[in-house]
């Protein structure tokens, strides 16, 4: 797991309700195949090859599915962290130059806001400030932003197209 996200997780060893843990194998996408386990400590090591942080999960009973679940096997993990409020949850797409939102404002314009990204993965950042609820959220690039320019969505742009239809002459 990456070292950033360490700070979300509690361990048995540092909390009295250590976090929940779903393990699968990796490219078995049964549902049946599912372990559940706590997490038990983050190990002193550095992962080698993908310089990635080391947890230790409990698992009760890996030997329970019909498949079992062994050491050093390549599992998908999702670990269970801390509720979050006042945060929105946005694709990673949304995210522009590293740390802004795009935001298109009741006046059709856009603006452009600073965020705290609190924590991010390859789909979603959980951002703390920026967003205006009622403002949309652009996900579209594009080429050349400009705060204050005029946007619109797809289906504004189709209607607008659309030529009105003759209607026959009575």
């Amino acid at each position: 797991m990456p070292v950033e996200h360490l700070k979300w997780i509690q361990t048995s060893n540092n909390s009295t309700i250590p976090s929940k843990a779903w393990i699968s194998l990796s490219g078995k996408s049964s549902d049946k195949n599912v372990w559940e386990g706590t997490v038990k400590e983050v190990m002193s090591q550095i992962e080698s090859s993908g310089r990635k942080a080391k947890v230790l999960i409990d698992v009760p009973n890996p030997f329970s599915k019909k498949i079992p679940l062994l050491l050093n096997s390549f599992v998908n993990i999702k670990i269970e962290g801390p509720i979050l409020k006042d945060v929105f949850v946005v694709p990673v797409e949304a995210i522009h130059r590293g740390n802004e939102i795009w935001l298109k404002n009741k006046e059709n314009r856009l603006e452009v806001h600073q965020v705290n990204i609190i924590w991010r993965d390859s789909e979603t950042a959980v951002i703390s400030n920026g967003f205006d609820v009622d403002s949309k959220l652009v996900v579209s690039s594009i080429s050349s932003p400009v705060p204050g320019m005029i946007l619109s969505t797809k289906e504004e742009q189709m209607k607008k197209s659309k030529k009105p239809e003759m209607q026959p002459k009575k």
